[in-house]
């Protein structure tokens, strides 16, 4: 009885699954170690650390951060669509602000 007591759980919802807040907590979590190594890459000069800072930073976060919000309008619950969903929001809003900013650059 004692052994469950001082065993960390996982924060779950109402349905059986992991909480929202959770996710998202992870996800900034995750884009502050991508910040972080995406820093230590430059200050380095190492390519792969530019790489995986990147890549937590952007794709991983914004789908951990994004995730939560879509799951909400599948009815809260834990699918493979959503997680499409989600992966295809993820992108759109990527191709937008991709697209915006070369229209900035282009301007100068």
């Amino acid at each position: 009885m004692e052994e469950n007591q001082n065993q960390n759980e996982i924060p779950m919802n109402n349905q059986g699954g992991i909480d929202g807040c959770a996710i998202a907590t992870f996800g900034l979590f995750t884009f502050f170690v991508g910040l972080g190594l995406l820093i230590l890459g430059m200050y380095l000069e190492s390519g792969l650390l530019l790489i995986i800072g990147l890549f937590l930073g952007t794709l991983v976060a914004g789908f951990l951060i994004l995730y939560p919000i879509v799951r909400l309008l599948f009815g809260g619950k834990d699918s493979v669509a959503a997680a499409i969903a989600t992966a295809y929001v993820e992108g759109v809003i990527t191709h937008k602000i991709t697209k915006n900013a070369r229209k900035k650059r282009t301007r100068y």
